[in-house]
């Protein structure tokens, strides 16, 4: 994986719009336990798609997590 930047990218499932971003999975994993939440984490890289990323890394996919009530 190139060094890049990065934010983790909440959203909550329902909810048409992105709920949160975060600049550390630590950060993004301990606010959904406080709040018990329901949706997908996603590492986003910065100034850049995450399509023309995986196709430049050769990736199928982002590092994503799905939660439920807060729980990975």
């Amino acid at each position: 994986m190139k060094d890049s930047s990065w934010v983790w990218i909440f959203k909550k499932d329902g909810i048409p719009m992105v709920s949160a971003v975060f600049s550390s999975l630590e950060n993004a994993d301990n606010w959904l336990k406080l709040n018990k939440l329901t949706g997908v984490l996603t590492k986003m890289p910065i100034d850049i798609g995450g399509y023309e990323w995986c196709i430049q890394n050769k990736e199928q996919m982002l590092e994503h997590y799905h939660y439920e009530n807060g729980i990975r």
